[in-house]
């Protein structure tokens, strides 16, 4: 023990061992980034966390879940991003279901309706007027859904080429004339 403490007391001994320590923790962090690191870590974290999407744990398949979650949500942004989560990973009816909630949340929210619109003509182009084989009395056709909503944004933006394209496309669909 008197050793110790004669080493600490001198001057030179006490920067040896500040040295030392240092060098002591380097080492440490080296081993710790070699064998464990970061991004075993992360990987760890991953593993453990439950993917959620608007809310629902695990519902990621489970369109019942996603729908109820999707009818309870009242924020319109996050809803729009998952709508064009949803679409861009062609799951047109959750598409329709989130953005359909966003135009009835926010009506006066143009790319709301244009994505609705873009929405329900990938779903004519996909799958043709109607979702199932058995649609309801009076229920619209994917390309009337398309066009009512798209007219709305029209009318929202009357100048924007975007819609004004996706109407012609939906004009050479029903030959008709939005003039």
């Amino acid at each position: 023990m008197k050793f110790i403490m004669n080493i600490m007391s001198s001057t030179e001994s006490k920067e040896n061992t500040y040295k030392l320590v240092f060098t002591f923790i380097v080492l440490i962090f080296l081993f710790w980034t070699l064998f464990w690191g970061p991004n075993k870590i992360q990987k760890y974290l991953d593993a453990t966390s439950k993917p959620t999407v608007l809310g629902a744990e695990s519902a990621r398949e489970d369109k019942p879940i996603l729908i109820q979650s999707i009818e309870k949500s009242n924020d319109y942004l996050t809803l729009f991003k998952a709508g064009k989560d949803f679409l861009a990973q062609g799951k047109l009816e959750l598409a329709i279901a989130s953005l359909e909630r966003v135009v009835k949340l926010k009506p006066d929210f143009r790319d709301g309706f244009y994505l609705l619109g873009y929405t329900y003509l990938k779903s004519y182009e996909a799958t043709g007027d109607y979702f199932s084989d058995l649609p309801k009395e009076g229920e619209k056709t994917n390309l009337e859904q398309a066009e009512l909503s798209l007219l709305r944004a029209r009318k929202l933006d009357p100048k924007s080429e975007k819609i004004l394209l996706l109407l012609d496309k939906i004009k050479q669909a029903k030959k008709i004339d939005y003039s």
